[in-house]
């Protein structure tokens, strides 16, 4: 397969992790936009900002739900 016809890689041939939006990666966490925004504005999860839009992709959404995981004791 060409790397350069495959549209799941960058010209490097690293691939492009996917993105999610705001409202999308709220419903993959279970959480409302809002508190979204205010764990992203607290910089409690990781984002991509592309001028005005804001994305996330998938290690940022894993990141985040490890960090949530509490062991029993």
């Amino acid at each position: 397969m060409n790397p350069t016809n495959n549209s799941d890689q960058s010209m490097d041939g690293r691939p492009i992790p996917q993105r999610w939006t705001e409202k999308e990666a709220a419903k993959i966490l279970h959480m409302s936009v809002c508190t979204l925004r205010k764990k992203r504005k607290k910089g409690i999860i990781g984002y991509h900002r592309e001028g005005l839009k804001i994305y996330y992709d998938e290690e940022q959404l894993k990141a985040y739900h490890n960090s949530t995981k509490v062991d029993p004791k």
